[in-house]
C-alpha cells in the first residue's frame, strides 16, 4: 500500500475507467504529492479528462450496497445520513480488500489522515495557529466528525444485533475519522450527476486533480455525453505543456477551509476572515440594519448573513460578514458600524431630516462624523482581533523537523488571516483618507490666515484638546503605531502614513483634485523608495529614511487628530513645515532616489554648481563611481539675488563640493551641466547665469517647474527664477521628468532637457 502501490493502482483506473484523457497519475513529490501530469500540451477550454458516471459512487448507491451488505431495510437506519452512508461503504469495502470490484479505487486512497485534514495534526504544530480562525473550524471539524460518529453507533445499536455484527470489524472511531475525511478532502458536490440529489459524490480518478488558487474562473467539472451515457469532464481553465500538472479549481477558497482538506497555499489571494456583530434593535433601527446589506446572503458568496435577524429576537441582532483578502471592507460592515454607532436620539434626527419616504426606505443620512466613529471602532476592531492572532513565532522553521511541511502549511494559513486584517486596516485608513477629501462644510469661500479651513479649524480646536485631555487622542495614535497596512512588508504601511501626511497639507490649501495634486507620488511608489532606502547603499538611503520617519509620525498623528476631531491643529502642521525646512537645509531640497541617482549618472561627466550641502554629488560619485564635479560660494552672493532672514541655509558641506559659482560653467564646457534648485524662492539671477555660459546640449534640473507646483511662493515654484524656466522652455526640450518622493507642498521631480537644434 505504499505510493507504487497508490499510482499503480490509479493507473489501473486510468485504463478501465477513462475515455478520454489528456493526463496520467504522477507523483510529483513534495509538497504536492500525487497528481495529474500532462501527457502533452493541452489549451484551455480542452477536455483533460473524462469519466463514465456509470464509475460515480453517489450517496444513493452506497447506501443500497450497504442495506445489502447489513441485510436491513431503509426504515431500519433513518438516523443515517447520505454522508454516513458514504463513511460506511468506504469502510465496507476496505475491509472486504482485494476481491472487491472497487479495489483499485480503494488502494489509491491515502492512509495517513494528515493528509486530507489538518484537524488531526500533531498539536505542537495547531498551537502555531494561535488565536486564528482557522484552529477554531478545525476543532469545530473534530468535534462534528465525533459526534457524526456517535450518531452512526446509536443507529447501529438500534438496528439490531445482525447489524452491530456486521459492522464490529470496520466501524471505529478510527475508521470513521479517516472515511470521513476522505469525503472531507475528495468528494466532488453533485449538481452535475443527475442520477444522484445528494450534496456529494466520489469520483475516481478525478479527486486526484489538486487544486491551484491562481487559476481563472470557469467551470473546470461539467457533465458530458448524452442522455443514454452520462460522463464526468474535467476541463483546462489554463493552457498546460507537456509533462505540466494540470490542477483544477475548488473555488475561492481561503487557508482556513482548505486545511480542512489537509494543504495551505502560501499568499492565498481568496483568504478570509470571519467577523461577528451585534447589532442593537429599535422600531427605528429595524428597516436601517435590514436596508444596510439588501440581498446580501443569497448572493455575493454569502458574504454577509444575518445570525440572528434584526426584529425577530428581541431587541438585538447577529451579523456574521466574511471580509476577504480581495474585498477586506464590504459597504455592508461599514453601514452597520455607523448605525452602531449613532445612539437612537441621533438616528431618529437623521430620520426627521430625510423625510417619511427615505425612511420607509431605510437610508437615513449618518454623516461625516458618525463615518468617523465608526471607522476609529473598525481600527479598534482589527487591533483586537490581531492581537488574538498572536504574534508569528520567532524561531524560523527547521527543515530537519519532521513537521516542517505541516507548520509552513500553518504559517501560511496564518499570515493568510494576518493579511486581511491588515487589508482592512489599509481599507478604513484610506477610507479616512477619502473622507477628509470629500469634506465640503466648513470651508470658506476666500482663504483666511492662508487656508479655506482656517475658521473650521479655528471652531474644532476645543474639541481636539479635550480628545488630548480625555486620552483619546493617544488611543487614536498609538493604535495607528502599531497596527499594519500590508502583511507584505512595513514598507506599505509607512509608505500610506507619509501618503496621508501629504494629502492633509493639499487639503488644508485646497490643492487636493488639482492637477498638480494628482501627480503626486501614490502611495504604491512611496512604498517602493521605502523599500529602497532600507535595501539600498546604506549613504543613498539615510536622507530617504529620515524623510519617512518624519511623514510617517506626521501622516499617524494628522489622521489620529481627524479620527478625534474631524480637523487638525494648525500649531502642529505649522511646526511640521518649519521641520520639513530645516530638514532640507541639513541634507538637500530634493530627496534623492536610485532611478534619479542613475539618470543623472548616464549624462556624465557632470557639472554641479549650486550644489548646496552637496549630498547628491556626494552620492553620485560614492555610490555610483560618477564622474561629477560640485560647486558652490562659501556665502550668500547678493549679486544674485536677496533673500528673507540670516539664518543658516546649510547643514554640514560634504567634502566633494568645491567653492565657485556660475564663473564654473564656463571653466568646464565639456561637462553636463547640473542645476538643483539655485535660485532662492524661485528669485534670483544664479541659475540664469549659469545658463547663459552653458553651451552643451543636455541640461539636467532638479526641483519644481511651471505648471507641476502648487504656487504657495511663486506661480512658477520655488526652485528656478521665472527668467531660467522661460530660457529653458524656449531653447530645450524636455526629454525625462522622474517625480521625486516630496516634503509637504513641494512637487520636486528630475528634468532632463535637450537642447533644440
Amino acid at each position: 500500500g505504499g505510493s507504487g502501490g497508490r499510482l499503480g493502482a490509479a493507473l489501473r483506473q486510468l485504463a478501465r475507467c477513462a475515455d478520454v484523457t489528456a493526463v496520467r497519475p504522477h507523483d510529483f513529490g513534495p509538497p504536492g504529492g500525487f497528481g495529474f501530469r500532462c501527457e502533452r500540451d493541452v489549451k484551455a477550454g480542452e477536455v483533460l479528462l473524462e469519466v463514465p458516471i456509470e464509475f460515480a459512487i453517489t450517496s444513493e448507491r452506497a447506501r443500497s450496497a450497504v442495506l445489502r451488505e447489513v441485510g436491513v431495510e431503509l426504515e431500519a437506519l433513518l438516523e443515517v445520513t447520505s454522508q454516513d452512508y458514504l463513511c460506511l461503504w468506504l469502510l465496507l469495502e476496505r475491509e472486504r480488500g482485494a476481491p472487491s470490484e472497487h479495489a483499485d479505487f480503494m488502494e489509491q486512497l491515502p492512509r495517513d489522515i494528515f493528509e486530507m485534514s489538518a484537524a488531526y495534526w500533531p498539536d505542537s504544530v495547531l498551537e502555531e495557529l494561535g488565536g486564528c480562525e482557522a484552529r477554531v473550524r478545525l476543532t469545530d471539524q473534530r468535534e462534528r466528525v465525533e459526534q457524526c460518529y456517535e450518531r452512526v453507533v446509536r443507529a447501529a445499536e438500534g438496528a439490531g444485533p445482525q447489524v452491530q455484527q456486521r459492522l464490529s470489524d470496520c466501524l471505529n472511531l478510527d475508521g470513521y475519522i479517516w472515511a470521513r475525511c476522505i469525503l472531507n478532502s475528495r468528494q466532488f458536490e453533485g449538481s452535475w450527476c443527475t442520477e444522484t440529489s445528494s450534496i456529494g459524490v466520489l469520483m475516481p480518478l478525478v479527486e486526484y486533480f489538486n487544486h491551484s488558487c491562481e487559476l481563472p474562473e470557469g467551470e473546470c467539472v461539467r457533465r458530458g455525453g448524452d442522455e443514454k451515457r452520462g460522463t464526468m469532464q474535467v476541463v483546462a481553465l489554463s493552457d498546460y505543456s507537456e509533462g505540466e500538472e494540470a490542477m483544477i479549481r475548488y473555488g475561492r477558497v481561503g487557508n482556513s477551509h482548505l486545511l480542512e482538506r489537509g494543504f495551505a497555499v502560501e499568499g492565498n489571494p481568496h483568504d478570509s476572515v470571519e467577523l461577528v456583530l451585534g447589532a442593537r434593535c429599535s422600531t427605528a433601527r429595524v428597516p436601517e440594519l435590514l436596508a444596510a446589506a439588501p440581498g446580501m446572503g443569497a448572493e455575493g458568496f454569502g458574504d454577509f448573513v444575518w445570525r440572528e435577524r434584526p426584529g425577530e429576537h428581541g431587541d438585538g441582532a447577529e451579523a456574521m460578514v466574511t471580509l476577504r483578502r480581495w474585498q477586506p471592507l464590504p459597504e455592508a460592515l461599514l453601514k452597520l458600524v455607523r448605525l452602531e454607532c449613532l445612539s437612537d436620539e441621533a438616528l431618529a434626527s437623521a430620520l426627521a431630516s430625510a423625510g417619511p419616504a427615505a425612511g420607509r426606505r431605510g437610508i437615513a443620512p449618518l454623516g461625516e462624523e458618525c463615518e468617523r466613529i465608526a471607522l476609529g471602532r473598525l481600527l479598534a476592531v482589527v487591533e483586537a482581533m490581531l492581537a488574538r492572532l498572536g504574534a508569528a513565532p520567532a524561531a524560523g522553521i527547521d527543515d530537519a523537523d519532521p513537521h516542517a511541511g505541516l507548520r509552513r502549511m500553518v504559517a501560511a494559513a496564518r499570515e493568510g488571516e494576518r493579511a486581511v486584517l491588515a487589508g482592512l486596516a489599509k481599507a478604513v485608513y484610506a477610507r479616512l483618507v477619502e473622507l477628509l477629501v470629500e469634506l465640503r462644510e466648513g470651508k470658506t469661500a476666500e482663504a483666511v490666515g492662508g487656508s479655506v479651513w482656517f475658521c473650521y479649524l479655528r471652531e474644532a480646536k476645543p474639541k481636539l484638546e479635550l480628545a488630548q485631555q480625555s486620552g483619546l487622542f493617544a488611543q487614536h495614535f498609538c493604535r495607528l503605531q502599531s497596527l499594519p497596512l500590508s502583511c507584505d512588508s512595513s514598507a506599505l504601511s509607512e509608505a500610506f502614513h507619509s501618503w496621508a501626511a501629504t494629502q492633509v497639507f493639499l487639503w488644508l490649501h485646497n490643492f487636493v483634485g488639482g492637477a498638480v495634486a494628482r501627480q503626486a507620488p501614490a502611495a504604491e511608489q512611496l512604498a517602493g523608495w521605502h523599500r529602497e532606502a532600507e535595501e539600498g547603499p546604506v549613504a543613498a538611503g539615510q536622507y530617504l529614511k529620515l524623510y519617512f520617519e518624519k511623514m510617517a509620525l506626521w501622516g499617524r498623528y494628522l489622521m489620529a487628530q481627524f479620527l478625534c476631531g474631524g480637523a487638525f491643529e494648525l500649531s502642529a502642521m505649522n511646526t511640521m513645515q518649519m521641520e520639513s525646512v530645516g530638514i532640507r537645509n541639513g541634507n538637500a531640497w530634493s530627496l534623492p532616489t536610485l532611478e534619479a541617482l542613475r539618470l543623472i549618472a548616464e549624462q556624465g561627466p557632470l557639472l554641479e554648481v549650486g550644489c548646496g550641502n552637496g549630498l547628491w554629488a556626494a552620492l553620485l560619485r560614492d555610490s555610483l563611481s560618477a564622474d561629477v564635479l560640485a560647486f558652490d560660494t562659501a556665502d550668500w552672493d547678493a549679486r544674485y539675488g536677496e533673500r528673507e532672514g540670516d539664518g543658516p541655509m546649510m547643514g554640514s558641506r560634504s567634502a566633494a563640493v568645491q567653492q565657485g559659482g556660475p564663473e564654473q560653467v564656463q571653466a568646464h564646457p565639456d561637462r553636463t551641466l547640473m542645476l538643483m534648485w539655485p535660485d532662492y524662492s524661485g528669485r534670483g539671477a544664479f541659475g540664469t547665469t549659469c545658463l547663459e555660459h552653458y553651451t552643451g546640449d543636455v541640461l539636467v534640473l532638479v526641483g519644481e517647474w511651471r505648471g507641476s507646483t502648487y504656487g504657495t511662493v511663486n506661480p512658477w515654484g520655488q526652485s528656478f527664477s521665472e527668467e531660467l524656466i522661460n530660457s529653458v522652455e524656449r531653447d530645450f526640450e524636455l526629454q525625462t521628468r522622474l517625480p521625486l518622493p516630496c516634503w509637504p507642498l513641494a512637487a520636486d521631480a528630475v528634468m532632463l532637457w535637450r537642447r533644440r537644434r
